[in-house]
Parts: C-alpha cells; sequence; structure tokens
C-alpha cells in the first residue's frame, strides 16, 4: 500500500492530521527507496525526527539535536570527527546516537553503515567525557540505525578504564560491548516501520530507551499517561 505511487492518505479513513503526516512521510521514504538515482536521505530524516518525538525523545530531561559536531580525543587530541543525524541527550550528556541512510548508499564492506556506528559510539562517548570534566565513569550509549523504513538498535557500554586508556592511546586492553537488536546484520534485516508489527516494535523500543534514560519519578509518571 505505501508503496503504490498513487497512494492518497486522504482515501482512508484517518481523521488525525498527526497520523495523516505520518503515513504520507512513510509513503515518501518507501518511494524515495524503490530509486536508483537521484536518492534524497531527506526524506528519512524528516520521518525519522517525527518517530522520536512521537516516543517523547524530546520532553525534557531528554532532548533532540540535530547534526551535533562530535570528535574523537586520543591523546587529548582532536583525531576524527564525526556529525550524528540527531542525539538525544539527557541535560547535556548524550544517551542516543542515530543515523539513517538511504538504501542505495551503504553496503556490505562497511557493515551496511556499521563501521560509522563504531565511530559515533566512541565519538559520543568523548564528548560525554568533556562534558563532565573527564570523570571517568562508565557508560551507556544507544545507537538507532535506519536504513529507509529499516529500524535496528544498538546498546554499547563502555568502560571507566577504556576512556582512561584513551588518554594514553588507542586502548588495547578495554573492550567496548556492543549488542544489536535484531542479531543479523543486512540492508533490509531491521523491524520495518512501514509494516504495522514493525511500528509496534520499534515505538516499543523506544518507550523502553526512555524508561531507562529517564530519572524513576518522571519513568513512573510517563507510565501513567501513556
Amino acid at each position: 500500500m505505501l508503496g503504490n505511487p498513487d497512494f492518497d492518505v486522504l482515501k482512508f479513513n484517518i481523521s488525525d492530521p498527526e497520523v495523516q503526516t505520518l503515513a504520507t512521510k512513510l509513503h515518501n521514504v518507501v518511494m524515495n527507496g524503490n530509486l536508483t538515482i537521484g536518492t534524497d536521505e531527506t526524506f528519512t530524516d524528516t520521518l525519522v525526527d517525527d518517530v522520536l518525538r512521537i516516543a517523547k525523545l524530546n520532553h525534557f530531561p531528554l532532548m533532540i539535536r540535530n547534526h551535533m559536531p562530535c570528535k574523537i580525543y586520543i591523546e587529548d587530541k582532536p583525531l576524527l570527527s564525526t556529525t550524528p543525524e540527531f542525539v538525544v541527550q539527557n541535560k547535556d550528556y548524550t544517551v542516543i546516537g542515530v543515523e539513517d541512510k538511504h538504501l542505495k548508499n551503504v553496503g556490505p564492506v562497511t557493515g551496511f553503515g556499521e563501521s560509522q556506528i563504531a565511530i559515533e559510539i566512541v565519538a559520543c562517548g568523548c564528548e560525554n567525557m568533556r562534558s563532565i570534566g573527564y570523570k571517568y565513569k562508565k557508560q551507556t550509549i544507544f545507537v538507532i540505525h535506519v536504513i529507509s523504513t529499516y529500524f535496528t538498535f544498538y546498546k554499547a557500554d563502555i568502560p571507566a578504564k577504556y576512556w582512561k586508556d584513551l588518554e594514553k592511546g588507542l586502548p588495547k586492553d578495554s573492550l567496548i560491548e556492543v549488542q544489536r537488536w535484531p542479531t543479523m546484520n543486512g540492508l533490509m534485516e531491521g523491524f520495518d516501520f512501514a509494516k504495522p508489527e514493525g511500528r509496534k516494535i520499534v515505538l516499543e523500543a523506544l518507550a523502553k530507551f526512555r524508561h531507562f534514560l529517564l530519572p524513576k519519578k518522571q519513568s513512573d509518571m510517563y507510565k501513567q499517561n501513556v
């Protein structure tokens, strides 16, 4: 249905304008994914921005920032920079990075974009360490990887020792543990937001992220309001 070039949301019994907008944006992303030339990642950008806001990841103390520059510091020198499409911050502390791509712009050479994800995990963590005055602590950073309408989630647990070692050079003994959901990596292995079942899984996952990130009192209030 969403892949039909003649799709028109006004032909359906949908009265909520927010749902009409989301359905139209989903249609645009699906159609854009079928292009081989003239691809435009802004369709996915705008869809992802809406999804993050639907999940209330832009409600204080959580805040969305677009295109926030992040740098990897080794021996206190900025050696590599990256700019995630979106980050979600808990006040000034980055907790979720979001990267989205067109179907034609990723492939197996980069692990379908996972090389970029690894860079962004470390870069966001470095910015966090700088924001708290280099007080070495364990960090948990989530990443949402979106290829067209396919969502994949990552959770990275980074020990305090990793950041301490990074001040002296590339860590040799400290490791970053990253979990991926779903476990398979591929061009269209993520949860498809264009399908009802995929949408349910994605929105439930984002709600769990929010619950994990909020102080307990606020999280309990949020659950009561849902």
